[in-house]
């Protein structure tokens, strides 16, 4: 067997390497060399470096660590679930209102179930306090009174409220909120499972 005595440098150059592609590889400390495929030579450098540098997990702390691709997609799944989560939080309101003063509302209905949403307005005057729930269900393009139901009444205060599609969007509901009473009042609202928006004025 001939045995080369060119120098690397001598050697012709070749920009691609595939994977029949043959190179030398040898013991640390000795002479002796041999030959082995490009790609079992690559698959073993992958192999060590998944090893040793990438993490499959969430927990580690030290530096020089790569995250591998699958912890990439259950992060993104549970930033998924937090976004679904918020559109699905309560709306809570509360508030002073003068005498007089409407409170509007703009409800995006569309992730509720048939949507059909309940409403509760509570608030306090003259150091007694109130809270009602209603429903907001079949609105049409008229506005519309809510009905509600006492769960607490201690005065007079009560506030009404009125509701409609807002521009004949069945995914969206238009609410104005006013107090049955010349007086002013703090006023609490909650409507659960919706994305809600405070309007200045329709």
């Amino acid at each position: 067997m001939a045995v080369s005595t060119k120098r690397i440098t001598d050697l012709p150059e070749k920009t691609e390497v595939t994977d029949e592609d043959l190179i030398a590889v040898g013991n640390a400390g000795t002479a002796s060399l041999r030959k082995t495929k490009w790609s079992a030579f690559w698959n073993k450098i992958l192999s060590k470096i998944r090893s040793d540098v990438i993490v499959n997990n969430k927990t580690t702390t030290a530096p020089g660590y790569a995250l591998d691709a699958r912890v990439g997609k259950d992060i993104q799944e549970q930033v998924n679930d937090l976004n679904t989560n918020m559109i699905y939080r309560p709306f809570v309101l509360s508030k002073w209102c003068n005498g007089g003063e409407q409170i509007n509302l703009l409800v995006d209905v569309s992730k509720a179930e048939k949507r059909r949403l309940p409403i509760f307005i509570g608030g306090n005057i003259g150091g007694g306090s109130f809270l009602q729930m209603g429903l907001l269900d079949n609105l049409t393009a008229s506005s519309t009174e809510i009905k509600f139901t006492a769960i607490l009444i201690s005065d007079s205060g009560l506030m009404r409220a009125y509701a409609n599609l807002n521009n004949g969007s069945a995914n969206m509901y238009r609410i104005m909120i006013q107090s049955a009473s010349g007086m002013g009042q703090h006023i609490f609202v909650m409507i659960p499972a919706a994305n809600v928006r405070l309007e200045n004025t329709w």
